[in-house]
């Protein structure tokens, strides 16, 4: 799976579209500039200048399609 095109994902701006085999979208979340997957999008601080921070999701259980749906985390671990 190509994540994000060659560059892979920009940390100013972009998105992630999680979709089932038959391409039906099941989750999806935009951050920065993009707001293809909802609008407003997540707005971390980090960004190409300031890299070191992440967005992950506030609660597993809760889905509202909105960016409330996720936060900033400065101090990502990833792979946990």
């Amino acid at each position: 799976t190509n994540i994000g095109g060659a560059g892979g994902l920009a940390n100013g701006g972009d998105r992630v579209f999680l979709k089932s085999p038959l391409s039906i979208e099941v989750d999806a979340v935009s951050w920065g500039a993009d707001g293809s997957a909802f609008s407003p999008s997540v707005f971390p601080t980090t960004s190409d200048d300031n890299p070191g921070s992440s967005i992950e999701r506030t609660s597993p259980a809760t889905d509202t399609n909105t960016a409330a749906d996720w936060q900033e985390n400065g101090t990502p671990t990833p792979g946990s």
